[in-house]
């Protein structure tokens, strides 16, 4: 028997809204899940190690697959209102990258979490996702929302929400006070590292 187009497109509505809800999902959603949760099982692990030079290291480096630094930094700048120069972008970035690592990791490790929850994939778009993020410790936790963008290399953070506000709304709020121009910045940058790494020695 033929049927009409009709009837035809009318079966397969059918067949599909018959799919259940966990194949229906957006193919996105276990990719950024599974990102996610590689940065959680990542931090976690890099957390337990007892020497303060090794656990940061582990710690950024569970980060820099996972983690666009540089488009987040680029972000930072840009609510600074700092125009850098294209002759000097690569010395800011620079800079900028490994101060942000570092307050990052200092939070991390003042949390010390013993567990990392994942809440569910928000897809906005075919680029864009929002993933919540719990990491709980024994006196202290941390709720974040890690705001994903798809690239070339796959789907990675581009910033994150913290009590309401964007990272890179955050660090560029504090960068805006202590620097009015590129030389007070990168001078600023270097003085916190040098502070980070004379802590991290102790």
């Amino acid at each position: 028997m033929i049927r009409s187009p009709l009837t035809f497109a009318a079966a397969i509505f059918v067949a599909t809204a018959a799919i259940s809800p966990v194949q229906a999902q957006p193919p996105a959603t276990d990719a950024v899940a599974s990102v996610a949760q590689t940065l959680a099982d990542s931090t976690l692990a890099a957390v337990k190690v007892e020497s303060p030079t090794e656990r940061q290291r582990l710690l950024r480096e569970a980060a820099k697959p996972v983690m666009d630094m540089d488009k987040m930094s680029r972000g930072v700048l840009a609510y600074a209102g700092i125009k850098v120069p294209a002759n000097r972008e690569a010395e800011v970035l620079d800079q900028l990258v490994g101060y942000l690592g570092d307050r990052i990791t200092r939070e991390i490790e003042r949390i010390k979490p013993e567990r990392a929850t994942i809440g569910a994939v928000e897809v906005e778009s075919e680029r864009e996702a929002l993933v919540p993020m719990a990491l709980v410790g024994v006196k202290d936790s941390i709720d974040i929302e890690w705001h994903f963008r798809k690239q070339d290399e796959g789907w990675r953070i581009v910033d994150g929400e913290v009590s309401g506000s964007l990272l890179t709304v955050y660090f560029g709020q504090r960068l805006s006070r202590h620097a009015r121009g590129v030389d007070q910045l990168v001078d600023y940058l270097r003085s916190q590292q040098e502070r980070s790494q004379t802590a991290a020695r102790y």
